[in-house]
C-alpha cells in the first residue's frame, strides 16, 4: 500500500519532514462488521475478520488520509463550517464497493456527537487514524481551555494539543488513551505494531533557532510517551526494525539562523536501524544531511534523494551504498510508491501539479522512468491519481478530485478548493500502464 503522499523531509526552519513507503498489509483494525447505519444495508457487514492479538510492526503513511486494513479502508475526512469543524470516520468495503460511516447506530443521522462516526470541535481537527493489535487508533487535535489571565482581557484562551484515542475495529468505545505534549509538532507517518506506536515529531526547544527532530515511542497500554535517545526523522520499517535518518550536527542553541543552517548543511546524517524488542541499534552508511529530502524503503534498500534529479541508495542488508538513478527531469514531487515502482511529478518550476507538470513512473531496481499518464477527472488543476491503499490485485485509487475556483476575500486571490473526491479500484497493471479501467466507490458524497 502506498499513499497519496510520501512523507516529506524539507530542509528548512522546521528542518525536514519525512517521506516513506508502506510494508505489506497487516489485519489490524479490522472485524468492522458493525459498521454503517440501515440506510447503508451494513456494507461492511462482510468486512474484517477477527484479528490476531499481535501485529508485526507497519509502516503506516498518510494517516490523515485513512487507514488500509486487509479488506476494506479507514478513511477520515474533515468537514469546515462556518461555526465549527467535524471529522467523519467511514469504512469502505472493498467487495460491495461501498462506503459507510463507522456507526452501528440504527437510524443515526451522523451529524452529532452520540454518533460514534463524527469528532467535533470549534476550530479545525487535525485527525489520523491507524490500527494495531485489533484495535483502531485515532490521533486527533484536543481544544483545551487555559484560565483567563488580566492580560487577556477576560477571555478564556484556547491551546491545541494532540490526544491518542483507542476504540473498537466497528468505532465504538473510542476512549482517551493519552497526551502528546504541546512543543511536539507531529509529521505524517508513523510506525506500528507489537503493542508500539512511532512517531516522527519535531520538538520545539527554548533558545533553539531550528526544531529539533525527535522520534516518539508511545506504550498506549501504560499510557507512556517518550523520546528515543538519539535525535533524528524515521524514514521507514525495515525487517521488524525502525528506519532512522539520525541527525549529526549537535547542539544548535546561541547560534544565529544563518550559522545553524550551515551547521545543518556541511553535517552528515548517519541510517540507523532500531529494533524496539530488544532496544538495539545498528548504523548502515553516512549520507549528506541536505540529500535526505525524500526517502523510502523498497525491499532492503533505502532509496532517498535531494529533491531535484537524483536518487541514491543504502542497502540495509549488506551497507552498500550507491546510484539508482541521475536522469530524473529535475525538481519532483512523490505521489505514489507501490510494488517497486516510484510515482514522481515534475514541473518546470512553476506550481507542481500545474497544467506544466509531467509525471513517471521510476523503477526502484535500476532506475528507469517511463510516462505516467492517469489523471483525476473532473478537477480545475492537475492531479495525478494516487494510491491510497494495495486491495490485492488492485488499488484503491483516488480518480475524482471535484474542484471549484472562487474568490476569497481575506486572501486577495482566486482560490482552488475541493468539493467532493471520487475513490476507485483498479487492477495494479492497469494503474501503471495509465489505462482508467476503475471499479467506483459508492461515496456517502
Amino acid at each position: 500500500m502506498k499513499t497519496k503522499h510520501l512523507s516529506i523531509l524539507a530542509l528548512g526552519t522546521v528542518l525536514c519532514m519525512l517521506l516513506a513507503s508502506c510494508n505489506g498489509l497487516d489485519k489490524a483494525g479490522e472485524n468492522a462488521s458493525g459498521a454503517g447505519s440501515s440506510s447503508a444495508a451494513s456494507a461492511s457487514s462482510s468486512a474484517e475478520n477477527k484479528a490476531p492479538s499481535q501485529t508485526k510492526l507497519r509502516w503506516l503513511n498518510s494517516i490523515d488520509t485513512g487507514y488500509a486494513a486487509e479488506k476494506g479502508f479507514y478513511r477520515v475526512k474533515s468537514i469546515v463550517g462556518e461555526d465549527s469543524a467535524s471529522t467523519r470516520i467511514s469504512y469502505i468495503d472493498y467487495a460491495s464497493k461501498t462506503e459507510v460511516p463507522l456507526c452501528n447506530q440504527p437510524q443515526c443521522d451522523h451529524n452529532n456527537e452520540r454518533c460514534a462516526a463524527m469528532l467535533f470541535a470549534d476550530g479545525f481537527i487535525q485527525t489520523g487514524i491507524f490500527g494495531m493489535d485489533g484495535s483502531l487508533f485515532l490521533l486527533s487535535s484536543k481544544q483545551l481551555k487555559s484560565p483567563a489571565g488580566a492580560d487577556d482581557g477576560g477571555f478564556v484562551q484556547m491551546r491545541n494539543t494532540m490526544a491518542l484515542y483507542q476504540m473498537n475495529a466497528d468505532g465504538t468505545g473510542r476512549t482517551e488513551v493519552l497526551e502528546i505534549g504541546e512543543e511536539y509538532d507531529l509529521g505524517g507517518s508513523m510506525a506500528a505494531g507489537n503493542g508500539l506506536i512511532f512517531l516522527s515529531a519535531v520538538k520545539t526547544v527554548a533558545d533553539a533557532v531550528v526544531a529539533q527532530p525527535v522520534v516518539l515511542q508511545i506504550d498506549p497500554a501504560r499510557g507512556s510517551v517518550e523520546e528515543l535517545q538519539f535525535g533524528g526523522m524515521m524514514c521507514g520499517v525495515y525487517n521488524e526494525t525502525i528506519v532512522i535518518s539520525k541527525t549529526g550536527y549537535g547542539d544548535l542553541r546561541g547560534m544565529s539562523d544563518a550559522e545553524a543552517m550551515a551547521a545543518i548543511r556541511n553535517s552528515k546524517n548517519t541510517i540507523v536501524t532500531y529494533t524496539p524488542a530488544t532496544g538495539e541499534t545498528k548504523e548502515h552508511a553516512a549520507i549528506p544531511a541536505n540529500d535526505c529530502i525524500y526517502s523510502f524503503i523498497d525491499g532492503t534498500r533505502l532509496i532517498y534523494t535531494p529533491g531535484s534529479d537524483a536518487l541514491y541508495f543504502v542497502d540495509l542488508e549488506t551497507d552498500e551504498t550507491g546510484t539508482l538513478t541521475e536522469k530524473l527531469p529535475g525538481r519532483f514531487s512523490t505521489f505514489s510508491q507501490a510494488d517497486g515502482k516510484l510515482g514522481c511529478s515534475f514541473d518546470d518550476g512553476a506550481e507542481l501539479n500545474a497544467q506544466t507538470s509531467q509525471c513517471l513512473a521510476v523503477d526502484c531496481e535500476n532506475g528507469s522512468a517511463t510516462p505516467f499518464s492517469l489523471y483525476t477527472r473532473q478537477s480545475v488543476s492537475r492531479h495525478p491519481v494516487d494510491i491510497l491503499a494495495d486491495a490485492g490485485s488492485r488499488y484503491l485509487v483516488r480518480s475524482d478530485v471535484v474542484e471549484k475556483e472562487e474568490y476569497v476575500s481575506w486572501a486577495g486571490s482566486n482560490q482552488i478548493t475541493i468539493v467532493s473526491e471520487g475513490y476507485a479500484l483498479i487492477d495494479k497493471q492497469a494503474y501503471w500502464a495509465g489505462r482508467a479501467e476503475y471499479e467506483p466507490i459508492a461515496m456517502l458524497d
